[in-house]
Order: structure tokens, then C-alpha cells, then sequence
């Protein structure tokens, strides 16, 4: 099934077909807007850009249609204006869905307490059902981990489900939020929410079951780094004890000052949900986190000069085979091994 754009652009055609019939000038001319809706709606462009446009478009089409005498005199006029407010409007509307983000699979049993359980959140927008559930950074660093250990290490697969909320979705992300100044409603932080209480819960369950028979490591990229980190905060001083390493890739709850553990460097600035949302979370126990951090990625390192562009950095610099090495060869120190 097509965007709701493309929908509304077909279905325009198929009006001006039935107006030409009529009116063949008309006719033509309803069905060349509907067409060049068609066509935006097949683009694959981020539904805030396809928003802003029509946001603006309609703007401007009312204010020349108030300077007009409230409505434009021609019956084309007032057809094209009245199907790009309707446009704007389903479209915004449609921002409130998001697109099927896959089946999750099944975690592994978490009382069969095997050796080393690896507690994985994928990154905003990733599927469910992305690289087992880890999607494209926790993937592979799974699948390198789960090689280094080998088979004399029994390993436990337990991706965390949790919303992951794309940053093109209904509520535009952080970015959104904190330009708007609704953060603490916004949905990217409710979502991350609900990641925290799941690996917290998921944790103290490992702990009830299995003592100290099973080390849990917690790797999160992004606003999965958000939800690890915020989770394992939220832990009794017993329950954080199983936890063997932290690994938080791109962590919008970074503080500053926070040694990256590539370089080494300590970036000046906090991550993007410390620098602006309240309610951050405790102190983690010391020495257990290790933070990965590009000095020119805003999500972690929310400094301006860092913004423009640098959320390519975001997105790709933590996949290379190079990072997935870095971050397994830490958690393989972390569990002496």
C-alpha cells in the first residue's frame, strides 16, 4: 500500500478524468495536480520534510486566497486550494502512524542461566525484527561476541522490545520535542522509557533466577543507549552486581566530560537528552559503563558546532567492522576473558 500522499494523488487523477468529461481544461488540470501528488508521495523523503512542504504550501495558498477576497474566483482555484489544505491535513494525520516495524524474535530463556546473557537494544527506527532484534550496530558486535566466546561459553540471545521510535515518526524525536518544548510528553522519550523499565526488569528476573551463575552484558546504541543506560541506573545495588559490562554506543544521556573510549577523548558537552530534558538518570555503579562517543556525533555530544551534518557520523560511523571490534574486545576484557 502507497503513502497517504500518493493515495490522495491517485485519487485526484481519477477526479479529473470524470471532471474531463466535462470539462476537458478542468479536467486535465485536476489531474495534473493529482499526478504531481502522486509523484511526491512515491518519493522516499522523511514525512517531516513532505510536512514542512505542505505546511508552508497551504500557508501561503490561504494568505493569497484572504488577499483575494477569501476564496479564489476561478472554480480551479478554489479545487486546488481546497485539495492541498486536504492533503496537508491527511498527511499530518498519517505522522501518527508509524510503519510495520517487523515480528520481534524470541528471546532466549532466561532460566536456563547460561554463562554470558547479552541484553541488546537497537537504535531509533530499526526494526524489530532487524539483525535478531539488535539491529545494525548491536547486531554485529552480537555476532562477533558471540564468536570470541566460542562454544564452551554457553550464550543467551535476549534483545530488548521496546518501541525504539523512529526520529521521522509522529512526534519528529527529540530534535522536535525540545524545540517545541514538550520533551517530557514526546513520544522518543516515552519509548526510551519503556526500554529502562524493561532492561531493569530484565535484569532483576536474571538476578531472582540465577544468582551470580549468569553475567549480563547490556550494549545500546543510541536511544537504545538511552534506555540501557537509564535501566541499569534504576537498579538495586544487588541486582547491578550481575551486570558485568555496560556498553553505551552514542548515549544521548552521556555527561560531559565523559572519556570516549576510542580516543579517549573527554568531549566538553553532555548528549542531547542531558543537555535538555530534566530527569536524568542516577549515578551508574562506578567504573562498569564504557561510552562510545565520536567527537562530531550530536546525539551523544549535543554541542552546534557539531550538528550540521554530523548525523551521518550517528548513523555510520559506530557500523564499521573497526567500532564492532573496539566494543567486543571491551566486553571481553569486562568478563576477564
Amino acid at each position: 500500500m502507497g503513502s497517504p500522499l500518493m493515495l490522495i494523488g491517485v485519487g485526484t487523477v481519477l477526479l479529473g478524468i470524470i471532471v474531463g468529461f466535462f470539462s476537458r481544461g478542468q479536467g486535465l488540470r485536476i489531474g495534473g495536480v493529482g499526478a504531481a501528488l502522486a509523484l511526491v508521495g512515491s518519493l522516499d523523503l522523511s514525512n517531516d520534510l513532505l510536512l514542512i512542504v505542505f505546511a508552508a504550501g497551504t500557508a501561503i495558498i490561504v494568505v493569497l486566497a484572504l488577499l483575494r477576497g477569501l476564496w479564489p474566483r476561478s472554480a480551479f482555484g478554489g479545487m486546488f486550494m481546497l485539495f492541498v489544505v486536504m492533503v496537508g491535513i491527511a498527511w499530518t494525520l498519517s505522522l501518527t502512524f508509524d510503519t510495520d516495524p517487523g515480528k520481534a524474535p524470541q528471546a532466549d530463556p532466561i532460566d536456563e542461566c547460561r554463562s554470558v546473557v547479552l541484553v541488546g537494544l537497537r537504535g531509533s527506527g530499526e526494526g524489530r525484527d532487524a539483525d535478531n532484534g539488535y539491529g545494525a550496530v548491536v547486531g554485529p558486535i552480537r555476532n562477533r561476541l558471540a564468536e570470541a566466546l566460542g562454544k564452551d561459553v554457553t550464550f543467551a540471545d535476549v534483545p530488548v522490545d521496546y518501541p525504539a521510535i523512529a526520529v521521522v515518526s509522529d512526534d519528529w524525536s527529540i530534535v522536535k520535542d525540545t524545540i517545541l518544548g514538550t520533551a517530557k510528553d514526546g513520544n522518543f522519550v516515552k519509548g526510551a522509557e519503556v526500554g529502562a523499565k524493561q532492561v531493569a526488569s530484565t535484569i532483576q528476573s536474571i538476578h531472582a533466577q540465577c544468582a551470580d551463575r549468569s553475567a549480563v552484558v547490556v550494549v545500546g546504541y543510541s536511544q537504545g543507549a538511552m534506555a540501557a543506560h537509564d535501566g541499569v541506573a534504576r537498579l538495586p545495588a544487588e541486582d547491578a552486581a550481575i551486570v558485568a559490562s555496560l556498553q553505551l554506543v552514542a548515549d544521548p544521556w552521556r555527561r560531559e566530560r565523559t572519556r570516549d573510549a576510542e580516543t579517549g577523548d573527554k568531549h566538553p558537552s553532555a548528549g542531547i537528552a542531558r543537555s535538555n530534558l530534566d530527569g536524568a538518570p542516577g549515578p551508574l555503579p562506578k567504573g562498569l559503563a564504557t561510552s562510545w562517543c565520536h567527537r562530531s556525533d550530536p546525539v551523544c555530544a549535543a554541542d552546534v558546532a557539531n550538528a550540521a551534518g554530523a548525523f551521518t557520523t550517528h548513523i555510520t560511523h559506530y557500523r564499521t567492522p573497526e567500532a564492532t571490534k573496539r566494543v567486543v574486545a571491551a566486553i571481553l576484557k569486562d568478563l576477564g576473558r
